[in-house]
């Protein structure tokens, strides 16, 4: 999966094109993506449908390097953790393999 996630999203271009928007963070080394019509559409980790695209910053250079999830406050993500109220923010780190 982390194979063809980095080949859908690897490039700036493709991330643009699919509607994700730079947070303007890339002076901390990391800049982050965010499609927000995905943010509250009612999937929860979905692989498919990251919120979140984050990139390594080099100079004019930008390398896909893990995706983020995030969900409202009071998702019940699994029947262990339904009773907690929280911000969901994974990071999946795209593994070069």
């Amino acid at each position: 999966m982390v194979r063809e996630y980095r080949t859908a999203y690897g490039t700036i271009p493709i991330a643009i094109a699919e509607q994700y928007n730079s947070i303007g963070d890339a002076l901390t080394g990391f800049e982050h993506f965010v499609k927000s019509s995905l943010v509250n559409d009612g999937r929860v980790l979905d692989s498919t449908a990251p919120e979140s695209l984050v990139y390594a910053v080099s100079g004019s250079t930008r390398t896909l390097v893990a995706d983020m999830y995030m969900a409202a406050e009071g998702t019940p993500i699994n029947d262990e953790t339904s009773g907690f109220s929280f911000r969901l923010f994974i990071l999946r780190p795209c593994l070069n393999r």
